[in-house]
């Protein structure tokens, strides 16, 4: 049911006055409403109406409203569109004479609702003009003009010279708050020309004292003055309205102000003042009668309501109490039976649960041997090689660098399983920031990828020379990653070019912060916008085709994004025409000093300087790292396990002992621990294929000073041995 009783609170009335009491913009001048199309006879009820809503009898306010909601139904029953749309337009201008202004917007928007699905431009100027006074009166002036403006091209157009009285009455009262004096001149003259012609009666006395104010602005005297000599003669201005008496005597102030009559301007601005005041009282007073009107007709609906409520809450108590007795009795049933779902739910998640954490440790022991059984023949080989190269010709040399390629790619497979089992299973990972030489790490990471010539790809590096040398920063972290980037630029390109950079983004000096970007282009296959999120999931390799034509194991960018997420930054991916931009930022801290300070506490201690004890229980692995110790001038000592390693140290003096972990009888962590009581300041160093990340408190637990991973890199480890057993 669609009602017409005002809603507004006494707040909004309250505010709405106190916009209107202040407001420039004159009242609103149309009396007559707009005629109805195909219902004449509604005429009638509309004026009746307009009467009885503003009397100050309460059942007449009501019963005026009534008739209104029965004619605004009776229209949308009869679908009668074109009378609803003034229906609803000449509402808006009962509210508005009633200073009701929400219920003036309420009416004009649903006006507007019918007139988008059923235009009409005859209308649509009427709607604008009743939507631009609404909002002068409240004081948002700009829509004000913009929709006086709208009414004024649908007036001018589809309506009769006639109807646009009321149009050029409030343009003129809206230059006159612009203090457009020429358009007060140009619309108020229209206006009073067109209520003479066509109506045959003068305009408001309010009016021609708006025109004798411009005139009198643009220096006109006498033009004002003749206004002033025609609202004498007004019958209206005869009448005494206060608003007009205040308007007339202030104009003749201002002209005896303009013509030097000082004392003569002075009596009539008091005549004008109070006039003023006058006006205000009666404007108070008639928002007063209307608010009462409302408050009584609320009340008078509130009491209604409340007796009916009453009757409706007597009736249906009784229902309620029953209906709440059931619902009670259905929910202590449905909680029983959600517990003993609950406990059966939770006996079998805990099951599940064991049975997953069984088949994780079952896979992280699986990953642990995986990796070091690859680990261990590694280093073999690597070591194999390392002393081959030391003494074969050119040719030979090529085939084992090729050879050591093939190697090297073993190992990062072994060294990427090992990392994402560690990532994966330490979510509380710290990272460990050291001070190295960035340009020196990413050369020799670019050095080492140009001995790659499977796919006849030309390698081009750039580093930003503001970036400084020495930084803080997990060097092993970002080895892994570049490692990963840069072997898949080459594998998925072919006879193209591979571009690394190293961009400085921001530097701020005053917190030693330098934000770069490593930035890695390729011309290879590039990466389908539809897979860029699904790369990183573990095993993808986007299709069949590519995992069989290029080879690969799916893990590589799956750690970067992990290891990325540790070192807070993102990979980022851009396609190109041809290949693909990836590109990663991290902030560093910049080092006071170039020069690095070593990890490590050398003490010194009575021993033989050039003697090492080996403890490794593989044999091929006991004769290569004794091989590369011997051509480095060292003495060397095994023992194939660590009880022979604490009876050897017992026995010996020794520089360094280089302890294998897995072995067995006793392992490496239990064989440290006796050593650090026999010899608490012999160094030891791990050599071996266990992650250092998932075993780090047992390393620290048994004062391992250092750990090099399997398989061997021979430079890490004579600069280890050098650093412990030379002067």
């Amino acid at each position: 049911m669609m009602i017409f009783f005002r809603k507004n609170t006494a707040f909004q009335k309250a505010t709405l006055f106190v916009v209107f009491f202040f407001c420039v913009q004159f009242l609103y001048s149309k009396e007559n409403f707009f005629k109805f199309y195909n219902h004449p006879e509604y005429d009638n009820v509309l004026h009746e109406c307009d009467s009885l809503i503003k009397t100050k009898k309460l059942d007449e306010y009501e019963l005026g409203l009534e008739k209104l909601n029965t004619l605004e139904k009776t229209l949308i029953n009869q679908k009668d569109f074109k009378d609803l749309g003034v229906l609803y337009l000449n509402i808006s201008s009962i509210y508005y004479t009633s200073s009701d202004l929400v219920s003036t917007f309420k009416y004009l928007d649903k006006g507007m609702l019918v007139l988008k699905k059923h235009p009409n431009n005859e209308i649509m100027g009427f709607y604008c003009e009743n939507y631009g006074v609404s909002y002068s009166l409240i004081g948002n002036h700009k829509k004000a003009k913009e929709y006086l403006l709208k009414s004024k091209y649908f007036l001018e157009k589809y309506v009769p010279v006639g109807s646009r009285l009321d149009l050029y009455y409030n343009l003129c009262m809206t230059s006159s708050r612009e203090k457009d004096w020429e358009n007060i001149i140009k619309y108020g003259n229209l206006h009073v020309s067109l209520n003479e012609k066509y109506f045959n009666v003068p305009s408001h006395p309010n009016l021609f004292l708006v025109i004798g104010k411009a005139y009198l602005n643009l220096n006109k005297i006498d033009e004002a003055k003749k206004i002033l000599r025609r609202v004498e003669n007004l019958s209206q201005f005869k009448k005494n309205e206060n608003k007009a008496l205040f308007n007339y005597y202030e104009l003749l102030a201002d002209v005896a102000t303009a013509e030097k009559k000082h004392e003569e301007a002075g009596k009539y601005y008091k005549k004008a003042l109070k006039y003023r005041d006058d006006f205000n009282r009666e404007i108070f007073d008639k928002f007063k009668n209307s608010t009462q009107l409302e408050n009584q007709a609320l009340q008078s609906n509130f009491q209604l309501e409340r007796e009916k409520a009453n009757s409706q809450f007597k009736n249906s108590i009784l229902i309620y109490l029953l209906i709440s007795l059931g619902l009670l009795i259905l929910l202590v049933f449905l909680q029983f039976r959600y517990t003993k779902d609950k406990t059966k739910t939770n006996e079998l998640l805990n099951k599940k649960n064991e049975q997953l954490n069984e088949l994780l440790a079952i896979k992280n022991k699986f990953l642990n041997t995986i990796a070091h059984d690859l680990r261990t023949p590694l280093n073999a080989i690597t070591s194999i090689l390392y002393l081959f190269k030391e003494k074969y010709n050119k040719i030979e040399k090529e085939n084992l660098t090729i050879l050591e390629h093939s190697t090297d790619q073993l190992i990062n497979l072994s060294n990427n399983i090992i990392e994402y089992n560690v990532l994966s299973n330490n979510k509380d990972l710290a990272l460990k920031p050291t001070k190295n030489n960035l340009i020196e790490l990413i050369t020799n990471i670019v050095t080492s990828f140009k001995k790659d010539i499977s796919n006849n790809n030309e390698i081009y590096f750039d580093y930003d020379k503001r970036i400084e040398n020495v930084l803080w920063f997990d060097k092993s972290r970002l080895t892994q990653v570049l490692n990963n980037l840069i072997d898949n630029a080459i594998k998925f390109t072919e006879n193209g070019r591979i571009t690394i950079k190293i961009i400085l983004l921001d530097s701020n000096s005053e917190n030693d912060f330098q934000t770069i970007r490593f930035h890695i282009e390729d011309e290879g296959i590039g990466i389908d916008d539809k897979i860029k999120e699904e790369i990183f999931e573990l095993f993808f390799q986007g299709s069949d085709e590519i995992s069989i034509k290029y080879g690969g194991s799916g893990i590589g960018l799956s750690l970067v994004k992990k290891t990325l997420d540790l070192l807070k930054s993102k990979l980022h991916i851009e396609s190109k025409p041809v290949g693909t931009i990836l590109y990663f930022d991290l902030k560093l801290k910049v080092v006071e000093s170039t020069k690095v300070i070593r990890n490590f506490v050398k003490k010194d201690i009575l021993c033989d300087k050039y003697n090492i004890l080996v403890v490794e229980d593989n044999k091929i692995n006991q004769i290569l790292v004794q091989k590369i110790l011997v051509s480095k001038g060292f003495n060397v000592d095994i023992a194939e396990n660590g009880l022979q390693a604490i009876e050897k140290v017992k026995l010996n003096d020794y520089c360094l002992v280089l302890m294998d972990i897995m072995m067995p009888i006793m392992d490496g962590f239990e064989a440290s621990e006796e050593i650090g009581k026999l010899k608490p300041d012999l160094p030891i160093v791990a050599l071996t294929a266990v992650s250092e990340e998932l075993n780090k408190e047992k390393f620290e637990k048994v004062h391992i000073r250092k750990v090099l991973n399997k398989p061997i890199n021979v430079d890490d480890l004579s600069n280890t041995v050098n650093f412990y057993c030379v002067a």
